[in-house]
């Protein structure tokens, strides 16, 4: 069976790491988006607030390194753990629009 891992969500870059480069060369940055926003659940208005972190590389490390902190952005990816060694999960940007 295979299945779908896409996630779009829009926030506020909160905290942002250093550029730095894989062994391969490769641009990679992590920073932190922090969500607000109103949702249904159950026929009810849920106010939701929550911090995510997240995980761009090559272009969208770059764009992202750009922006200072506090800047409103979409970003679209997929939800993945962060490594063998850390528990928790992280959003995968794909692609990153600002707001």
């Amino acid at each position: 069976m295979s299945g779908s891992n896409q996630l779009i969500l829009t926030g506020r870059v909160v905290e942002l790491e250093p550029l730095r480069y894989t062994p391969a060369g490769v641009a990679i940055v992590r920073f932190k988006l922090a969500h607000e926003s109103a949702q249904s659940e159950a026929g009810a208005i849920r106010q939701l607030q929550m911090e995510i972190a997240c995980v761009a590389t090559e272009k969208m490390a770059r764009l992202v390194c750009a922006a200072p902190l506090g800047t409103a952005v979409r970003v679209d990816g997929f939800i993945a753990h962060r490594g063998k060694s850390h528990r928790g999960i992280e959003l995968h940007a794909l692609n990153i629009q600002f707001d």
